[in-house]
């Protein structure tokens, strides 16, 4: 795990970055970090890797100001705890395209390559002109015997206050962008993080020459104090609808599902978010992290 730290009224930037080599093949890294304001108090970034171990909460961060978290390889039993049984009130629809253990036999088993959670939290200033980040990454270079779609599961998220998000989905091993969607509203994000499956077609047709290798960004832009959003996803090589027959009958498939292709920044953030997001790059660029 890392923390970084710095006292707001300075300049530069706080970065927290955390990486992990889970196997011979397989890379993980966290990556949270936000620009130094004039907030009169203490800023604090954290990041969490981890692999085929107990996946950290947003929770246990305290408050940080940016936080990002991955758990990579997760045990079949950390994997049903984020996804929960029939009537459990959990993410039935992600829940029913992931086959956890073969739980149903006659669908493919789905295999979970990582948990992550991805988290902001503005603190006691709007700071409305700054970028909290957060990102998840994950590589692999191993051969995967048996090939399924590549599914997103955007299973449940929080938040409090007003603001812009912005998230994305990037192939870096195909140089594309899987995923660009804007949020003019945090509550408009939170209501996709809860529960949305993303399919992104055949795990073979999004292969670079070095393998798998995805990144996961979410950017939050205050405009109240206090204002914060957490959201947490999983992701493997799965197939729709491979769930038990129980999960399918209580997920109500015919419930709209995310499509998921390409989309533009939504323009009602082009003005904050886009501004926010070169000056956290720039000042990235420019400053050493901090802490």
């Amino acid at each position: 795990m890392a923390d970084a730290y710095a006292t707001g009224g300075g300049a530069g930037a706080v970065n927290a970055q955390a990486s992990l080599a889970a196997n011979s093949t397989t890379t993980l890294e966290a990556i949270a970090n936000l620009p130094v304001f004039n907030s009169g108090g203490q800023l604090h970034a954290e990041a969490f890797v981890n692999a085929a171990h107990t996946p950290r909460q947003i929770a246990a961060a305290n408050g940080a100001n940016a936080v990002a978290f991955i758990t990579g390889d997760p045990t079949n039993f950390y994997v049903n705890q984020v996804l929960g049984p029939s009537g459990s009130g959990g993410p039935l629809v992600v829940a029913a395209d992931f086959n956890i253990g073969g739980a149903n036999p006659s669908g493919p088993t789905s295999q979970v390559f990582a948990l992550g959670a991805l988290g902001a939290f503005s603190g006691g200033t709007s700071a409305t002109a700054l970028d909290y980040h957060s990102e998840i990454d994950f590589a692999t270079t191993a051969t995967i015997s048996s090939p399924q779609d590549l599914i997103v599961g955007l299973v449940g998220s929080t938040y409090t206050g007003s603001g812009t998000l912005i998230f994305q989905i990037i192939n870096v091993g195909t140089g594309t962008t899987l995923l660009d969607q804007g949020f003019g509203n945090l509550g408009a994000a939170a209501t996709y993080f809860t529960d949305t499956p993303l399919d992104f077609g055949p795990l073979n047709s999004q292969m670079g020459s070095n393998g798998l290798s995805l990144k996961f960004t979410l950017d939050m832009f205050a405009s109240t104090a206090g204002a914060s959003f957490s959201g947490n996803l999983i992701f493997g090589n799965s197939t729709a609808g491979s769930a038990t027959a129980a999960e399918l009958q209580a997920s109500s498939l015919l419930a709209p599902r995310a499509v998921a292709t390409p989309e533009p920044k939504t323009l009602a953030l082009l003005a904050v978010g886009a501004l926010g997001l070169l000056a956290r790059r720039r000042a990235v660029a420019r400053s050493p992290a901090c802490g």
